[in-house]
């Protein structure tokens, strides 16, 4: 049985960890350390519990249960549809998406200017770059864990670093009044505003395409090695949240006073390395955010295409109508694309040789056996019982043609066959 190996492990699970370290994972920790003072590490056990325990437990409870829908549908089929929809909404284009641009334009506002334009054509050339990179959600480990992960943890250990060698403050200063009462509680509150816990729920999809990207087939293996990514993501969000936590206590107590995470490392950054800490802290929070909008963004379509049943297996941006029709070629029946189509799939979704008899009607998810057996999206996971395929070798069925409607692949979609004679 054919199983990751360490090296592609840990690389899934950096890319599980920088979708979930954007805006508020930079913010809150250095906040919570400045506003924590002397009981700084009694909050931040409360903040460790859901800021990183509740988000490595969601994703390990959706790995086990095959999905967000199954794991909500065992309160209601219904509460499943709405819930899921709720929260792909609340952490994609309402709230989370946005942020991610908004909070990296503030950091680089002081270096290029803050006013309306700037941040506006910002916010475009970030939406297009992280566009781009979501079009292919199975090969986010090639940016995000090989690239812009490690990236952002060295720039992270340089500040740390230098806060350690040249420490800005002799000691941690005074709780607030909430820290000094409750520290563990309040630093559960915080915690949970990381909204991780929310996004747990979804980005095991996304990081399960990238697992069978390395050609991870059993379904076994996909949600074992999702789990071990999880545990590594929670591992690395420990030892982040720890060192933020510990520069943010210091600067806290350097420069009292600060409203926000962001000023908390603006300060010690500026008191650290002068303008250049400006340049260091802008790098951190867009790498950040940018690695969290992809993710975001890769997710949420691939919600949104498995909800409007669309034919495309890739990202759900463009969902609709991408295979024309089905065609043998040596080795496979491989899914052809249609004049207009974004790019060509045919390399992605090799079935093996096999061929559904049309007469096999619909799968539990309510689509042809047909889409199902070459779909690689969440909701074609499911593939047809072995008694609806038979293997193609040699005769009529090696040159059958299999084509979809123009109406896509809905439930109401007529689907046809024909085979060409000896």
């Amino acid at each position: 049985m054919q199983k990751l190996n360490r090296r592609s492990l840990l690389l899934v699970g950096f890319t599980l960890f920088s979708m979930f370290f954007g805006a508020g994972n930079l913010i809150f920790p250095p906040y919570l350390g400045a506003q924590a003072g002397t009981v700084a590490w009694l909050a931040f056990v409360g903040f460790a519990v859901s800021a990183i325990g509740l988000p490595v437990i969601g994703v390990i409870a959706v790995a086990r249960a095959g999905g967000l829908s199954e794991l909500a549908g065992r309160v209601h089929p219904r509460f499943a549809q709405v819930f899921a929809l709720l929260v792909y909404l609340s952490i994609g284009p309402c709230l989370a998406i946005p942020r991610t641009a908004s909070t990296s334009f503030q950091m680089l506002a002081p270096l290029i200017g803050g006013d309306a334009m700037r941040q506006l054509i910002y916010s475009i050339v970030f939406f297009a770059a992280a566009f781009f990179v979501a079009l292919h959600p199975e090969k986010l480990t090639s940016w995000l864990g090989r690239i812009l992960c490690p990236t952002l943890i060295v720039l992270i250990f340089v500040l740390f670093f230098g806060c350690l060698f040249h420490p800005v403050a002799e000691h941690y200063g005074v709780p607030t009044a909430a820290y000094a009462s409750l520290p563990g509680l309040t630093g559960i509150l915080n915690g949970y505003q990381t909204m991780d816990t929310l996004a747990a729920l979804n980005f095991g999809a996304v990081i399960a395409l990238n697992i069978r990207d390395y050609g991870i087939e059993d379904e076994q293996q996909v949600r074992r090695s999702t789990i071990r990514a999880g545990w590594i993501a929670g591992a690395m969000l420990l030892l982040v949240y720890a060192m933020l936590t510990h520069v943010g206590a210091l600067s806290g107590a350097a420069w009292p006073g600060g409203s926000t995470g962001a000023d908390t490392l603006s300060n010690i950054a500026r008191g650290l390395f002068g303008p250049v800490g400006q340049v260091l802290l802008a790098a951190i929070f867009v790498i950040a955010c940018f690695n969290t909008c992809v993710g975001l963004i890769a997710c949420v379509g691939q919600y949104f295409h498995a909800a409007a049943y669309s034919v495309s297996g890739h990202c759900g941006v463009f969902c609709c109508g991408q295979h024309d029709y089905f065609e043998y070629r040596s080795g496979g029946y491989y899914p052809s694309v249609h004049a207009g189509a974004e790019r060509d799939l045919s390399g992605r979704y090799r079935a093996d040789r096999a061929v559904v008899s049309p007469e096999a009607g619909e799968t539990r998810c309510g689509l042809p056996p047909l889409h199902c057996l070459y779909c690689g999206a969440e909701h074609c996971r499911g593939i047809p019982d072995s008694g609806l395929v038979a293997a193609a070798a040699g005769t009529a069925a090696e040159r059958t043609r299999l084509r979809l409607a123009d109406a896509g692949c809905g439930r109401s979609a007529d689907w046809l066959a024909a085979s060409e004679e000896n």
